[in-house]
């Protein structure tokens, strides 16, 4: 990932352990650190928050700060205002949610800064293993240590640790009832009043929650693609865990992908290959005409897994080496209704050919046409 190529201020957004200190830190070898999730940064600015400046008075214009958990204290965003302006410093913010841009005493100037968002690693900054990403997900340190349990569960808990020393949740245990639920209905359009049957808990709890998962970058919602006049076709968003391996760790699964697969692996590998479509399209400089949605019909015997802009491309995601007729209906029925579209089925193993005017793409030419940008 790499951060805007301008010369302003940038704040950078993600979950938790996703590399943003890492990144920004080995982007600027030279930089003032600072961490607003260490004690001693809180005490020394808790009192006077002014003390930032004074801690920046010696570096010149250019020069650049990083300022990173910034969520911890929001009440420092009008000195970090003042800072900007002041000293002509690059600031680059880093923060693991935006719940704390609403408590910000005094409101953040449009444009103030460029938003950027980090997703856990992709195919083409790693040493890539695809049975070990498909398991383990692609968080850093579970990723490249090739072990998932301890440190899912972990994250998990450091997670909830956090969203309620933090105030973003009361309860903790009808919480964790609600992620253990969603798990279960990854990838499935959003149905709160049954969620909050599952869970025990109210449909409005379940949509504040859904809102704190979207608010830690933990998961996302991906919305239906329905153009004016569209009939036929599912409203309601999906709801996707933002790394498979969080996912698997939720439902307490292992994916050993043998010769044979079963439903878990076509839903580890559909939504492995759906992190790695969305996290490029959100690192595209020019993204809007590369949004991602979905495309269900109302009786649910058509499905597209993912739909690039204003239906450009289409993508439905098998985990088969050996494709049937049935694997491409979806993609077909899209066509019928949006024939310019390009359609790509992404399978996990085979050759590369046309079946059926479909494109059927093995997943690791999938994800290099994707990622060296030959596809959108």
């Amino acid at each position: 990932m790499k951060l805007p190529p301008s010369e302003g201020d940038v704040l950078l957004l993600g979950a938790k352990m996703t590399g943003k200190t890492d990144l920004v830190k080995k982007r600027f070898p030279d930089a003032s650190y600072f961490d607003f999730s260490s004690l001693d940064t809180q005490s020394r600015y808790m009192v006077d928050p002014s003390r930032l400046l004074f801690d920046c008075d010696g570096l010149g214009a250019g020069d650049v700060v990083i300022l990173d958990e910034v969520q911890k204290m929001p009440f420092m965003m009008e000195t970090i205002s003042s800072l900007i302006s002041s000293n002509h410093l690059r600031v680059i913010l880093c923060a693991s949610d935006r719940v704390w841009l609403g408590k910000c005493e005094v409101p953040i100037p449009e444009g103030m800064f460029s938003q950027a968002r980090i997703f856990p690693l992709v195919y083409w900054e790693t040493l890539f293993i695809l049975k070990r990403a498909i398991d383990c997900g692609m968080i850093p340190h579970c990723y490249l240590a090739g072990e998932r349990k301890k440190g899912l569960q972990k994250y998990i808990n450091l997670y909830i640790d956090k969203v309620h020393s933090e105030s973003l949740v009361r309860d903790v245990a009808s919480f964790y009832r609600f992620l253990e639920a969603m798990a279960k209905r990854d990838g499935l359009p959003l149905n709160n009043a049954a969620i909050a049957k599952d869970c025990g808990i109210s449909p409005s709890t379940v949509k504040s929650y859904i809102k704190v998962l979207e608010d830690t970058f933990i998961g996302y919602t991906i919305p239906s693609y329905r153009p004016p006049g569209s009939k036929g076709v599912v409203s309601s968003p999906k709801f996707m865990y933002f790394d498979v391996g969080l996912l698997n760790q939720l439902l307490g699964r292992r994916i050993y992908l043998y010769k044979s697969f079963k439903s878990d692996h076509y839903q580890a590998f559909a939504h492995l290959v759906m992190q790695e479509i969305i996290a490029r399209s959100s690192y595209s400089r020019s993204s809007s005409d590369k949004a991602v949605s979905y495309w269900r019909s109302s009786k649910g015997d058509y499905e597209v897994d993912a739909v690039i802009g204003e239906a450009r491309i289409a993508i439905s995601i098998m985990c088969t080496g050996n494709v049937q007729y049935h694997h491409v209906r979806g993609l077909r029925a899209f066509k019928e209704q949006y024939p310019d579209a390009a359609a790509y089925l992404v399978i996990y193993q085979g050759q590369e050919r046309d079946y059926y005017g479909i494109n059927v793409v093995p997943v690791i030419n999938f994800l290099n046409l994707l990622w060296g940008g030959k596809l959108f």
